[in-house]
């Protein structure tokens, strides 16, 4: 995916708000949940833990924009770059044991230009980047061309409530023993964050 690729933990956490949606509607209520307990606990973990939440999930191995983050520190790199040649002596002397022909250092290079041109030929053909009315496959007469057709907006906004208040009380009862005991309505509040962004969006 290329928010991943561009290391956007924002954009990650977007599509996953949308997946919910899709998720909904095609009635997989496991990662309907899943998605939505995501934006429960972005509206009410603490501030660093939103942070390792959204960012988290990057590594860095290369450095620089779309190469997995900028997380590989002058310890780790100095660390890592010493341990190369030891970390080579053993493979090699483990490939000669065991008789493995060592790894080629070039390869050939393949072409796809002739399977472009033919997905092109077919797509042109089948005009299939045109609206064509009552156009339809054969074998699924009734297939939607919108893959949110079975969404329902009000089903969905209660969900969420009933879902806000199992969230709170399971919070309310994880804080007990908390030095920092969070009110029930303050949770309340925080919870409702990701409900009131569903209520101001169209989704029609």
């Amino acid at each position: 995916m290329l928010a991943i690729k561009e290391e956007d933990g924002e954009r990650v956490i977007r599509c996953w708000k949308l997946y919910m949606l899709h998720f909904h509607a095609e009635r997989k209520t496991k990662y309907t949940f899943e998605a939505l307990r995501l934006q429960f606990q972005l509206a009410t973990l603490q501030p660093y833990l939103v942070h390792q939440l959204t960012w988290g999930r990057f590594v860095n191995t290369h450095g620089g924009k779309g190469k997995m983050g900028a997380n590989f520190t002058e310890f780790a790199s100095t660390r890592a770059a010493r341990a190369v040649p030891s970390l080579e002596r053993l493979a090699l002397g483990f490939e000669r044991q065991t008789g493995i022909h060592p790894e080629a250092t070039a390869h050939s290079r393949r072409t796809d230009a002739k399977d472009v041109q033919i997905v092109v030929e077919v797509v042109l053909k089948a005009r299939i980047l045109e609206v064509i009315d009552d156009r339809c496959h054969s074998k699924f007469p009734n297939f939607s061309s919108n893959p949110l057709h079975r969404f329902d907006r009000d089903r969905v906004i209660i969900w969420i409530k009933k879902k806000a208040k199992q969230h709170s009380k399971i919070s309310d009862t994880l804080s007990i023993n908390s030095a920092d005991s969070v009110d029930e309505d303050e949770d309340e509040e925080d919870s409702a964050i990701v409900m009131d962004e569903i209520n101001e969006t169209d989704y029609s």
